[in-house]
């Protein structure tokens, strides 16, 4: 299958993207981000631009037709900066994902992998989650990604369309070839940051004082981003069929921290 990766230069999107070639599909990448001249991105058809351009967007399904899933990973995703710009948050996870997803249905791409997350759920009044488990997000950054669920769940109710929605904690690591990891100076990442405390020789600040834990400090999971890859393209390959006989669940993908999907109608 041929599948458009949105924020396929990122992390994760660049795991699935890898995870995808690996396993027989054909990635084509949109990004924001400059094309660079690296394994990373020479992998793949790559188009630098705006996912809510809407002429670039008919230009690469003009290009490659064969495209009738996209596998959704574009979005910012710190949280301290999401209380700083909250309109920012909005516009970039909101508002135009629901102008490329819209765009994408008129241009006959009627399936969309959600790549989400589970810090819509309230860690403050539980200590784990399942897709089950009440959203109560609490910051702009959840609340722009929760909101986009359910405007993609009443776009599936008044056009023909249809999408899965993953919900997970902290990827880490990188793919099996260690073609992919973490770039830049992301500050919201756990491991960056421990990472750039080990290079600098400077002491790793552990927060959290009063959790019921053994030394009051937060209890973090983790989820091996190959592994959610993986999922990714398992769920693509669901998409692939006319039905879906079981939907993917916690029980199918263990591994992940929630999971959350929307049988094909």
């Amino acid at each position: 299958m041929k599948i458009l990766v949105t924020g396929g230069a990122g992390y994760i999107g660049n795991t699935i993207a890898f995870a995808l070639k690996d396993a027989g599909h054909h990635p084509v990448i949109l990004d924001e981000q400059l094309i660079q001249a690296d394994n990373t991105i020479a992998a793949f058809d790559y188009y630098q631009g705006d996912i809510a351009d809407k002429a670039l967007l008919t230009r690469i399904i003009q290009t490659h037709p064969e495209i009738g899933l996209v596998i959704h990973c574009a979005a910012k995703i710190d949280v301290a900066e999401s209380t700083l710009k909250p309109d920012l948050y909005y516009s970039n996870n909101f508002s135009k994902s629901i102008e490329m997803a819209n765009h994408l249905i008129d241009l006959g791409v009627n399936k969309l992998i959600l790549s989400g997350t589970a810090s819509l759920y309230n860690s403050e009044s539980a200590y784990s989650f399942d897709e089950n488990s009440a959203p109560n997000p609490t910051s702009p950054y959840a609340r722009s990604k929760y909101f986009l669920e359910l405007a993609l769940n009443d776009i599936s109710r008044a056009r023909d369309f249809q999408f899965f929605i993953f919900r997970y904690f902290n990827p880490i690591g990188s793919d099996k070839e260690l073609r992919t990891g973490f770039r830049g100076a992301n500050k919201s990442s756990l491991l960056n940051s421990l990472i750039q405390c080990t290079n600098l020789d400077r002491p790793f600040q552990i927060n959290g004082v009063d959790w019921d834990t053994r030394d009051g400090s937060t209890i973090r999971d983790f989820v091996d981003v190959r592994d959610l890859a993986d999922a990714h393209v398992l769920a693509a390959e669901a998409f692939g069929k006319d039905t879906l006989a079981v939907p993917l669940t916690r029980s199918v993908y263990p591994s992940l921290i929630s999971v959350r999907s929307r049988a094909l109608r």
